[in-house]
């Protein structure tokens, strides 16, 4: 217990071995796996189940690990238990399966939740925080010991897909750009259902995301561009399938076969230079740089004023592959 509480998976992943129990308790009766869910310890989770601990043992609440889980909007977490078999149609005290309780904690007020269980009025800790070992972030809402993430629209959009829910497209647009920020994990969950969802529906979904570079919003018209650039193909005969800026943007239980793209797709290259002067600049990069992929030259002006050698760039993986798609060439 000891080894949870100080958050030391590689003394969790030795439990086995030494024959120590992986569902030991603390002196108060609380499951190490649920220590590890509440303290957002994904690494101890997974060596927990790794080491085979018991998924489906609920609280006084009626609550299993995943939906504990799915409360504290741990999405990483989430995935984690589902993986290692946690069942969905678990239900808690009040009746709510791991998707009815997504929908009812999708779009609540977290700073009012964490006022009403807490009993305090204090201001409320806010930091953002690395997901899925730092491939994505989420904030992390605190008061009183007691904290929420904001991954709950991520967590509703995953199971959906797991049922088969066909979420329409002006859904999942309306939940990305609620979150500002593009590493959160929200983008990458709608952005990966339009892919699985309607796969054969690529036309209206191209369209639908092409549309976008007309709307005044900038995180609108950014997640046009990243459905886009993931792998909706504009109807042709070879789909057009790109990589991602960061191969860490492709990881998790949607992924799907990414390729390099074919040498030019003239209607997706002419899509993309018509966001070559879009006010959000992330949005020009990729209006640039992923023509500069199909040997388009339209967007070099701005490549020319950019450093494939900076690290510290948010676009240093996409620069660097413009560099090596042309040192091929």
């Amino acid at each position: 217990m000891a080894a949870v509480r100080g958050g030391d998976a590689q003394a969790v992943d030795a439990l086995p071995a030494a024959g120590a129990d992986p569902d030991t308790e603390d002196e108060d009766g609380t499951p190490a796996l649920r220590l590890a869910v509440e303290a957002f310890d994904h690494p101890i989770v997974e060596a927990l189940l790794q080491a085979s601990a018991g998924t489906e043992r609920a609280d006084s609440a009626g609550r299993t690990p995943l939906l504990r889980a799915i409360e504290l909007g741990a999405r990483d977490i989430v995935e984690s238990l589902i993986t290692h078999g946690a069942r969905l149609w678990v239900t808690d005290a009040r009746g709510r399966d791991a998707l009815e309780l997504a929908r009812y904690w999708y779009g609540r007020d977290l700073v009012a939740e964490l006022h009403r269980a807490t009993g305090l009025q204090g201001p409320v800790v806010r930091r953002t925080v690395p997901t899925d070992s730092e491939a994505w972030i989420s904030e992390e809402l605190s008061l009183g010991g007691l904290a929420f993430r904001t991954g709950h629209a991520a967590i509703l959009t995953g199971l959906e897909w797991r049922h088969g829910i066909v979420t329409s497209f002006d859904e999942l647009l309306s939940r990305a750009p609620a979150e500002p920020d593009v590493d959160h994990e929200v983008w990458w969950e709608t952005t990966a259902a339009l892919h699985q969802h309607h796969a054969h529906h690529h036309r209206t979904v191209w369209d639908a995301a092409a549309a976008l570079r007309h709307r005044p919003d900038p995180l609108e018209r950014r997640f046009g561009a990243e459905v886009i650039r993931g792998g909706i193909p504009r109807p042709s005969p070879q789909p057009w399938n790109v990589r991602g800026t960061r191969t860490r943007r492709f990881a998790g239980p949607h992924a799907t076969s990414w390729s390099s793209p074919p040498p030019h797709d003239r209607a997706a290259s002419d899509s993309l230079a018509a966001r070559l002067a879009d006010p959000d600049p992330h949005v020009r990069v990729e209006a640039a740089a992923r023509p500069a992929l199909r040997d388009d030259p339209r967007g070099d002006e701005i490549l020319r004023e950019l450093d494939p050698a900076d690290q510290n760039s948010p676009h240093h993986w996409l620069l660097y592959d413009v560099y090596r798609h042309r040192r091929r060439c």
